[in-house]
């Protein structure tokens, strides 16, 4: 495990208010898909689950639908602008069981062993190690007769030769992660 503080790299795209329409865009096209996958996978009402990266809420709207009122979604983002469009959003939708956490993917402050799936999407792309993530995403989660939860990371599905060496290091890090 990593002793090191990581920093978080410099993210090229629009944040808070001026992400809002880019986020609920890419949403909009990936949610049927994720919808399916998180049914299939076992997701249900009353289920703790947290959101890593959640950005403006989007991801974080539908899991909490999904999983009603007696379930709670965390959604975690670095950027306080983006949990203050998070907030908003959920509240607008009139959900109230969701709670959003300003942490680093890496060390979120999240209770070990407390949540029954944990997801992400896109945000393993954004980050300098995104194993130290996906680490941080295995410790969160509820253990149950010696089997852990579920890890969900969508939307990493890469088009062109040049993201070949970070498909790699995306494949590489869950190896390592998951060996630990």
């Amino acid at each position: 495990m990593s002793t090191q503080p990581i920093s978080p790299a410099p993210y090229v795209l629009a944040t808070g208010a001026a992400a809002v329409r880019r986020l609920h865009v890419l949403h909009d096209v990936y949610a049927p898909a994720g919808r399916r996958v998180l049914l299939q996978a076992g997701l249900k009402e009353g289920m703790r689950v947290a959101d890593f990266g959640c950005g403006v809420g989007a991801v974080t709207r539908m899991l909490a639908e999904m999983v009603g009122p007696a379930g709670h979604v965390t959604g975690v983002d670095i950027n306080r602008a983006q949990l203050a469009e998070a907030s908003t959003f959920c509240e607008q939708n009139g959900l109230k069981n969701t709670t959003f956490v300003e942490a680093s993917a890496y060390n979120t402050r999240l209770p070990k062993n407390s949540f029954d799936l944990v997801y992400c999407r896109f945000l393993l792309l954004h980050l300098q190690n995104p194993a130290e993530c996906l680490r941080e995403m295995r410790d969160v989660l509820k253990r149950a007769a010696g089997r852990p939860g579920h890890i969900f990371s969508l939307g990493h599905r890469l088009h062109t030769s040049t993201d070949a060496d970070l498909l790699r290091r995306l494949v590489d890090a869950v190896h390592e992660a998951t060996q630990q």
